[in-house]
């Protein structure tokens, strides 16, 4: 499963160029999917330096996208086959909203078969580092080379 998602990194860097120019991002799942979602969001603010909303699937249908528009991207997460069917009808019903939207939209789904946090994991992950390369940012500091976010930081004791 490891080498199966990593062989499948053409899929996250072409993700990364529809998302890259978004000024924010949303990320979506559902069940399992949505603590990859989570996860996703918080890699991609540290490494790319952008605002991005964890949501479930539900969530980004009621209410959420009177807030978003071609600027905002979305990702959408199908990894978990968990109530596959239902999952897939929101996920698809979520795609045709943003479509009418003109969002920029990608499916991070299709991954080879086990357990689902962990090949969520690995893709949420080459997803970031695609992002990372797109835009030229640096993670390993999470903007502590800023005197502002560095002061931050240090007033955080983190």
């Amino acid at each position: 499963m490891i080498r199966g998602t990593l062989a499948l990194r053409d899929r996250f860097k072409e993700a990364a160029q529809t998302l890259v120019g978004c000024e924010r991002l949303i990320v979506t799942g559902s069940g399992v999917d949505e603590i990859t979602a989570r996860e996703l969001a918080l890699k991609i603010e540290e490494g790319l330096h952008k605002p991005v909303t964890p949501l479930g699937l539900e969530k980004v249908l009621h209410g959420h996208l009177p807030a978003a528009d071609r600027t905002t991207g979305i990702v959408v997460i199908r990894i978990d086959p968990t109530s596959a069917p239902q999952r897939d009808k929101r996920a698809a019903d979520v795609r045709a909203a943003v479509a009418e939207l003109d969002m920029p939209a990608v499916t991070i789904d299709g991954l080879p078969a086990g357990h689902p946090l962990l090949a969520g994991a690995i893709a949420l992950q080459l997803l970031t580092y695609e992002l990372v390369l797109a835009a030229g940012t640096n993670p390993d500091l999470i903007r502590r080379e800023e005197a502002a976010y560095k002061a931050a930081a240090s007033a955080a004791a983190t």
